[in-house]
């Protein structure tokens, strides 16, 4: 049951970050580095995964 939270929770912040993690994949195939994330980036993804992660667990 843990792993399964865990799983959609990811999914769907991955899915609330598309947008992001295409642009990182563009810029890695066109030869350039991923550009670093900075801190309220990672502050914003894990707000928002313990959201996802919380609203699944009262809702399982």
């Amino acid at each position: 049951m843990l792993f399964t939270m865990a799983m959609l929770g990811l999914t769907v912040t991955m899915a609330i970050f598309t947008r992001y993690i295409r642009r990182q994949l563009a810029l890695v195939r066109s030869g350039r580095t991923m550009e670093p994330a900075t801190p309220g980036q990672v502050g914003i993804f894990m707000a928002v995964f313990f959201v996802v992660a919380l609203s699944l667990a009262a809702v399982l």
